[in-house]
């Protein structure tokens, strides 16, 4: 059992890390072969295990699809479905899914307190910063912004819509995730990406 946890707990970490990682691709490939372990794979457990995968590509996209957290509570049922689908015991689920969420937010803060960003998606945020020394002009930089006080509009998992005198942006939270109708500041703009935090 205590074998079984900590393989849980070490692919929670590993694809943990690849949120914050530039080779995500390699950590969430080793985070499978971990969880295959889990599993029992090679096995008759491939359904149980998929549905687990299922379940972490979910929370993946509540992080890109702002929905009020329906996806991301979708995924974390299916995947303490497959748990309990596994361990067929609640008590066992239970210290599981305590172990799993530990392991993800330990990860989580230690690279948040080394100063390391969630990678994301070109397509939500650029991760090249478009500045004049980089050889790109704009008609109106964003750098006005800063310090301004403003109000999410949708909530920021990190990245989310919000509100500054009438003006939407898109932003990216600078903190744990921001809910909608939160009052915020905006802490620094590099480029075309805003980052913001909760007043006060």
């Amino acid at each position: 059992m205590f074998l079984n946890i900590a393989i849980l707990m070490l692919g929670a970490a590993i694809i943990t890390t690849a949120a914050f990682s530039k080779y995500s691709i390699i950590y969430v490939g080793l985070s499978l072969i971990t969880f295959g372990a889990y599993f029992g794979l090679p096995a008759d457990n491939w359904l149980i295990y998929l549905l687990f995968v299922l379940g972490i590509v979910l929370i993946v996209v509540e992080f890109y699809v702002p929905d009020f957290g329906i996806t991301g509570i979708a995924g974390f049922v299916v995947i303490v479905t497959s748990l309990y689908l596994i361990h067929i015991d609640f008590i066992s689920v239970l210290i599981a899914t305590i172990a799993l969420l530990a392991s993800i937010f330990i990860v989580g803060a230690l690279n948040l307190a080394l100063g390391r960003e969630l990678q994301l998606s070109p397509q939500f945020v650029l991760n090249t910063s478009m500045n004049t020394e980089s050889g790109y002009t704009s008609s109106k930089t964003l750098d006005y912004l800063v310090n301004q006080n403003g109000v999410t509009v949708t909530s920021l998992r990190p990245v989310g819509r919000a509100n500054f005198n009438d003006e939407f942006f898109e932003v990216i939270s600078n903190e744990d995730m921001i809910p909608a109708n939160t009052p915020i500041y905006v802490e620094r703009v590099q480029g075309s990406k805003i980052y913001v935090r909760k007043e006060g």
